[in-house]
């Protein structure tokens, strides 16, 4: 790369800077393992296999990839629990054993507990470390898209001021739109509206224009927009975006997890509580 020598690196595009880096951190890292020799070579290559192995059933949260015998060593330090050594140490410092006899069991108990994956002498250093690249990976190929998505989410800053819990749904609907999750945004437009219905909506609205539903003990989301609407809380506009924010969401959570249309909901989200907090 020519490197203009006022700018320095900063000539060049950040993500692209961060791709390099992670792309030559990784192929030194194999470098290295592989030319320490065959023993290294083989630690190298099950560390890789196991970490692939265990991000796809992660990423799941089912059994997708077998672990092959030769790794079950890494299997065995990968299930141990701190808290369950934790657990173990405690319990013995509260028995009534002499001083002596709770030395020994815990020595015992700490010859046998996980080491930080980070450490150096772990067995997991070089699992830890894939994990970690993937990480980047995936984050570096978000960059540019989350920084466009930024400029589109400035232009919907709300202005009025919900209440705290919306607030807290937003920052979390804001950073998972940034960051792409985008079947979570529909089910948190859901959730933000129905806050802030539940907030704006009292009992006594939905009892003067709903009937109760005796089996859950109180006005579903459904409810209360349609409560909101007799009591010229919204208008028919809203409401409708708000039927149609409460359907997606349910689509979102229970059937349809890909579901698209991210950015028109996150539009009618604020659109609604725009309307709703100003009514308040």
């Amino acid at each position: 790369m020519d490197i203009d020598e006022n700018k320095g690196f900063y000539d060049f595009d950040l993500d692209i800077q961060l791709e390099t880096q992670i792309d030559s951190y990784e192929q030194d890292r194999q470098r290295y393992w592989e030319a320490l020799g065959d023993f290294s070579a083989i630690q190298f290559d099950q560390a890789e296999r196991f970490a692939e192995a265990v991000l796809k059933n992660s990423e799941k949260l089912i059994p997708i990839e077998e672990m092959d015998g030769d790794l079950s060593k890494l299997q065995y330090e990968m299930k141990k629990s701190p808290k369950k050594f934790d657990k173990r140490i405690t319990e013995i410092l509260n028995s009534g054993l002499p001083s002596e006899k709770k030395t020994a069991l815990i020595c015992d108990v700490l010859k046998d507990y996980p080491e930080d994956p980070r450490s150096e002498d772990s067995p997991l250093k070089l699992v830890w470390e894939r994990f970690v690249i993937k990480m980047s990976w995936e984050a570096v190929g978000k960059i540019e898209e989350g920084a466009k998505k930024i400029f589109q989410l400035y232009n919907l800053v709300l202005c009025s001021t919900p209440s705290k819990s919306t607030q807290q749904f937003l920052g979390r609907l804001s950073r998972c739109y940034i960051w792409g999750f985008d079947p979570e945004c529909i089910i948190l437009c859901r959730a933000v509206i129905e806050t802030a219905f539940n907030d704006s909506v009292t009992y006594e609205i939905c009892e003067k224009h709903c009937r109760k539903h005796s089996q859950i003990g109180d006005f579903s989301l459904k409810d209360r927009i349609e409560a909101a609407l007799k009591d010229s809380i919204i208008d028919k506009d809203i409401a409708k975006k708000a039927q149609t924010v409460r359907q997606r969401g349910n689509q979102a959570a229970h059937r349809q997890p890909s579901i698209t249309n991210v950015w028109g909901i996150i539009c009618d989200t604020v659109a609604i509580l725009e309307r709703i907090t100003q009514k308040k």
